[in-house]
């Protein structure tokens, strides 16, 4: 059989007959990838799901299982917390400035320099060894009470009063008065008596000096 054609109006050959034509290879391998991506992509959601559902199983049987716990110790915290229901304690208020009150010497007893009632004394017989000073310029005592107000170039109040000592600067008051800034409290030393004020200028303690040389 010729492979040649003749045109309708030509008994000759036109040409070669044409020959069908045949479908390409890549077009069955690009449909057979796109099925095995489905499939994955179907195998792939299966998957997720399987193991968000055993996620879920054991997260819901582990928080079941330790929620009374948990319960248990926030109802122990709540209850057991402490509660402060205490009112602040208040602040405590300032001290107030010390007030200087001069206190008259008593009768007979003016409290001038130089001036005693201790006759001979010495000023070391009016003292202890914690009171004494190398320049006197007062000095008494009632037998178990020793003051003394030294002068070495300032006045230096010593006392051993109650079985307590007490040393503060001092400056005079006048009239052979001393006065020591005791804050709170101002004492006054005054010939036959020491006298202690408090801030309103209260006396509030009074000690006797049957003893004394100024």
């Amino acid at each position: 059989m010729s492979n040649y054609y003749q045109s309708p109006n030509n008994s000759q050959p036109f040409g070669p007959a044409p020959q069908p034509q045949q479908q390409p290879v890549i077009m069955v391998a690009a449909n057979r990838n796109r099925a095995l991506g489905i499939i994955m992509v179907v195998l792939m959601v299966l998957l997720v799901a399987v193991l968000g559902l055993i996620g879920w199983l054991y997260f819901n049987r582990t928080y079941q299982g330790h929620a009374p716990v948990l319960l248990k110790n926030q109802d122990e915290i709540e209850t057991t917390a402490p509660v402060n229901n205490a009112a602040p304690a208040p602040q405590a208020a300032a001290p107030a400035a010390p007030v200087t009150v001069t206190v008259p010497a008593p009768a007979g007893n003016s409290g001038a320099s130089n001036s005693s009632n201790s006759g001979s004394s010495s000023y070391d017989a009016l003292t202890i060894p914690a009171t004494r000073c190398s320049n006197y310029a007062y000095a008494g005592t009632n037998g178990s009470d020793f003051v003394s107000v030294c002068n070495d170039g300032g006045y230096t109040y010593k006392a051993y009063v109650n079985d307590g000592y007490l040393e503060r600067p001092a400056s005079a008051g006048g009239s052979g008065r001393f006065v020591v800034d005791a804050s709170p409290h101002t004492i006054t030393v005054s010939g036959a008596a020491v006298f202690v004020q408090d801030s309103s200028g209260n006396t509030v303690l009074t000690v006797p000096m049957t003893n004394w040389r100024g």
